[in-house]
């Protein structure tokens, strides 16, 4: 599905802290962002701070975008950022029971509900470092090296949550964990 151009005038105006225009923004693209920030963190509470704090920070943000793709594109990325930070700053404060949380899928095709469920039901068991691995890796496309500069460890840390959380999901999956 092709994205519909904006008004460049409104992304000026949010830049410049217009409320009505960063309302606008928020209002096309906050279900995008919680989406983002939900299957990252598989918390409510989490997804919810992380859409106020990409919209609150959005004036400035948007001084870096440059127009050369589609803005829902570049804003999934702030939003990426923004989760993976937040996470970052949870993982050192403390750590949440993945038994307390409920994802919802928000499926694109009907037919595929029954399989983004059960995928949704496995990541949402693991453990929130793993899960983040996989869920950048596997979803969003990102590739070791990349997910290790935004969580700021070393690429190795990385490809052996990823084969951790791998084995994992695969003794969940067969029903042995």
């Amino acid at each position: 599905m092709r994205e519909i151009p904006l008004n460049p005038g409104v992304l000026r105006r949010a830049q410049d802290g217009e409320a009505q225009a960063i309302t606008m923004l928020y209002e096309r693209y906050g279900p995008l962002v919680y989406r983002v920030a939900l299957r990252l963190t598989a918390s409510e509470a989490d997804a919810e701070d992380v859409v106020q704090d990409v919209f609150i920070g959005l004036p400035e943000a948007l001084k870096s975008f440059e127009g050369r793709g589609a803005f829902s594109t570049w804003l999934t990325r702030v939003a990426e950022r923004r989760t993976v930070t937040a996470l970052r700053h949870k993982v050192s404060r403390s750590e949440v029971s993945i038994d307390q949380v409920k994802v919802q899928a928000l499926p694109a095709n009907v037919s595929d509900v029954d399989a983004i469920i059960a995928v949704e039901n496995l990541l949402e068991r693991l453990p929130q470092l793993l899960r983040t691995v996989v869920v950048l890796h596997d979803i969003e496309g990102y590739t070791h090296e990349r997910i290790a500069h935004q969580l700021g460890v070393k690429s190795s840390t990385i490809r052996v949550r990823y084969y951790r959380a791998l084995k994992l999901l695969k003794g969940l999956f067969s029903g042995t964990q």
